[in-house]
């Protein structure tokens, strides 16, 4: 059992959890669409974007986390 699925949290609070996961995601994601990027994270940058709030599920959201962190330190250190 992952943090993301634990007793602790009720659904509705799991939902409001993993929809904040993509739009952290989004959020980092959307400056890169105009900008010369590595194939591997435009490949990222493209299934972020075009995710909807309708594709959430446990294993779409420890993908959203390590999405965002991914895009969060490649935006942050490549300056």
């Amino acid at each position: 059992m992952t943090c993301l699925e634990s007793p602790v949290f009720h659904r509705e609070d799991q939902i409001k959890l993993h929809k904040k996961f993509l739009v952290e995601a989004k959020r980092w994601a959307i400056p890169l669409k105009n900008h010369t990027i590595p194939l591997y994270i435009s490949k990222i940058v493209k299934d972020i974007s075009d995710r909807t709030d309708s594709d959430i599920s446990l294993e779409s959201a420890e993908q959203y986390l390590m999405y965002g962190i991914l895009l969060q330190n490649y935006t942050l250190h490549t300056k």
